[in-house]
């Protein structure tokens, strides 16, 4: 009744609404099993988003595609998929895939105004290099996350680490490591891990190689002592980052 009720109030794409839909789900089928969310999802399309994200947080990856490629397709305005499919396809190499699914992102989310949906369709259409390709939209979204997203201490580090890669695939590096430097001050260890990756790309283009090289060393004992690992059987919900 919870879910109806947000869904009509809000719209499909409202972040209440898939929130409510993974408690749903997690009642449901609290273990996980897939037959119960795939019944679920007959009736609460959401569900099959659910049984993506914990597809991929075993590394199942294209199971994970099947089942967001499911979501896309009863909900195609709904941000959710595409930030589940955008990862998912880098993972795979797809990279035909990702660069078709990007310009669909850039078509369907410029100017939005959510500095969550923003940061996240920024990041899923930054993540890989995109030589020739206009980057203005994604570039625009990480600006909106950084700015509307300001007062959101939590979660400044992770919309800092968007600008900072948005900067990076402008070309602009010292704005790159800027950016990257103040997310990493503040991040936890995800939000961290990713700066210092970025501040390493960046320093490594304006020629401060030894910077650059400490800065990689600092993302990999992040990576390496702090985040879960695909050995362990579960990437947690966080495994995107």
């Amino acid at each position: 009744e919870l879910l109806l009720t947000r869904r009509k109030i809000y719209g499909e794409q409202d972040s209440r609404v898939m929130e409510t839909a993974f408690v749903l789900a997690e009642t449901v089928a609290p273990d996980g099993d897939e037959t119960k969310l795939r019944n679920l999802a007959n009736e609460v399309p959401e569900a099959w988003a659910v049984l993506s994200d914990k597809l991929a947080a075993r590394g199942r990856w294209p199971d994970a595609i099947a089942n967001a490629s499911r979501f896309l397709d009863v909900q195609p305005a709904n941000h959710t998929g595409y930030h589940l499919m955008a990862p998912l396809l880098v993972q795979t190499g797809d990279r035909s895939g990702y660069e078709k699914l990007c310009i669909k992102m850039g078509a369907l989310f410029a100017g939005v105004k959510d500095p969550y949906v923003a940061d996240r369709m920024a990041k899923d259409c930054l993540t890989l290099p995109r030589p020739g390709v206009d980057l203005e939209i994604p570039s625009e979204l990480a600006e909106t996350a950084v700015n509307l997203g300001a007062g959101d201490s939590a979660a400044l580090p992770y919309f800092q680490c968007c600008k900072a890669l948005a900067e990076f695939r402008m070309g602009r590096f010292t704005a790159a490591a800027d950016w990257s430097r103040r997310a990493a001050e503040n991040g936890n260890s995800y939000s961290h891990a990713a700066a210092e990756a970025i501040m390493a790309m960046s320093q490594c283009q304006l020629g401060q190689i030894d910077a650059s090289r400490t800065a990689l060393k600092n993302c990999g004992q992040i990576v390496q002592t702090q985040l879960p690992k695909l050995a362990g059987g579960d990437l947690s919900g966080d495994w995107r980052d």
